[in-house]
């Protein structure tokens, strides 16, 4: 919406396409939620590309866990990292960070119906 705002027009693509990428903006939603978005992404992408995941699904002691191990860019030199994170955690945490983003979501729109760049 910064291109809206500050050129009247709408942007012709979108800055963020991946959470890597949010977190490299530094905006503001994202950086309060930098350690869970660090931790998503990682497990995202180690169930989307890692060869070393065998699908692992782990159920907690205590409650559903997903499970994810991964190497940096897929390199074996790389230092596996091993993430076990409780679905409830993930739940609560995308809550907090949802409810930020709408908020700053509306935040811009207020200042677009101000500034009367609808």
């Amino acid at each position: 919406m910064r291109t809206r705002l500050e050129k009247g027009a709408y942007p012709e693509s979108l800055t963020v396409d991946s959470i890597h990428h949010g977190l490299n903006l530094g905006w503001s939603v994202f950086e309060g939620h930098r350690p869970f978005l660090t931790v998503l992404n990682d497990v995202t992408n180690a169930h989307k590309h890692s060869f070393i995941q065998s699908e692992l699904n782990i159920v907690g002691a205590d409650e559903p866990c997903v499970a994810a191990l991964t190497l940096t860019r897929n390199r074996l030199a790389a230092q596996p990292s091993f993430y076990n994170v409780a679905l409830a955690d993930v739940a609560a945490r995308f809550s907090g960070f949802m409810t930020d983003g709408l908020t700053s979501l509306r935040q811009v729109a207020k200042r677009l119906r101000v500034s009367g760049a609808t």
